[in-house]
């Protein structure tokens, strides 16, 4: 299940899509992928870094109805 959500995660996804979005899309499933923005980099460039950084490195801990959610933006 994770390199599903390797593939389509790069640094250009990273660095586009809205911060708010995400974080949006995240709170639901913050607890079960592990992913707390109140401790991410206040600045926006090292805050899409490590946002970067934890999907590239995601485990099977990321649900698959997250990962739909994911390729849908990716896609828009």
């Amino acid at each position: 299940m994770a390199k599903n959500i390797r593939k389509f995660v790069n640094r250009e996804f990273a660095r586009t899509v809205g911060l708010d979005l995400i974080r949006r899309l995240v709170e639901p499933y913050a607890s079960t992928i592990k992913l707390d923005f109140t401790t991410l980099p206040i600045d926006e460039k090292s805050c899409r870094e490590a946002l970067f950084e934890f999907f590239r490195n995601a485990d099977d801990s990321i649900p698959s109805e997250f990962q739909d959610a994911l390729h849908c933006i990716m896609v828009l």
